[in-house]
């Protein structure tokens, strides 16, 4: 498989660092043949003269950043490929979205600390400008050498986000057992139908899978802690949902399920 990664300096500590090291090393468990490494920019352009010193000594710093990062993935059992994009060292979220599409899944390292919005621009850009999948791992337990998704679950919408999802990650995990999952299910003909989750879970077993349909109240949670809750519960290996059910403004202003997850 190929599959970019956004990195941090891998010379460094802090939050981002430790997010960049648990995110390697999913991307290397899955026997990548490409990795994806940018250097973040601080600051914006300037112009003339001031612009061309000021790209000059960026793009430095990446070279010197990609050497460092080709040195501690050189044991690496994959075959890894680090890229610098100088026509975007200003932007890039939008440069790594670019590579992603050459890919077969984007990994990125799940937010937290002071980095959380670097990250957040970045799972923006590979969510809605690649067409490839994303695939966001925790950084609060470690990471196994060789990543194995068995159990899957699906937490469902009869949306066009929800059905790539599941199965862009049929196709890359071949997981055995899916356990379907629907939050307050809408029943009618216009959203669930009459049995909600019965023609996914048909749908899934034609594949060959295990499955399990389950229906759940949120009650006084929202539907992310409700998805959370039912993963911890049921011990899956991964969590599959399709991104942002409602816009993207409406998710920055009052939250909702796929930032939280």
């Amino acid at each position: 498989r190929q599959v970019p990664c956004a990195t941090g300096d891998v010379s460094k500590t802090g939050s981002w660092a430790e997010e960049s090291d648990i995110g390697l090393v999913h991307c290397k468990s899955f026997a990548t043949r490409r990795l994806e490494h940018l250097w973040q920019a601080p600051w914006g352009f300037a112009p003339g003269a001031v612009l061309v010193e000021v790209l000059e000594g960026v793009e430095q710093e990446a070279m010197r950043h990609a050497e460092r990062l080709r040195a501690h993935l050189a044991k690496s059992e994959a075959s890894v490929d680090v890229r610098v994009d100088r026509t975007r060292i200003f932007d890039p979220a939008e440069a790594l979205t670019m590579q992603a599409r050459y890919a077969d899944l984007a990994v990125l390292a799940r937010p937290t600390g002071d980095d959380a919005a670097i990250t957040h621009a970045f799972f923006d850009a590979f969510l809605f400008g690649s067409g490839r999948p994303l695939l966001t791992v925790p950084v609060d337990k470690p990471a196994a050498r060789e990543s194995r998704f068995q159990k899957i679950l699906l937490a469902w919408k009869p949306t066009r986000e929800s059905a790539r999802a599941i199965h862009d990650a049929i196709a890359l995990f071949e997981p055995t057992d899916v356990e379907v999952l629907i939050v307050d299910p809408e029943i009618g003909d216009l959203w669930h139908g009459d049995e909600p989750g019965a023609d996914i879970g048909a749908h899934l077993a034609e594949h060959g899978l295990r499955v399990n349909v389950s229906r759940r109240p949120a009650g006084s949670m929202s539907v992310a802690p409700t998805v959370l809750l039912h993963a911890a519960e049921d011990d899956v290996d991964l969590i599959v949902a399709g991104g942002y059910g409602h816009t993207r403004m409406r998710e920055w202003v009052l939250g909702g399920a796929t930032r939280t997850i």
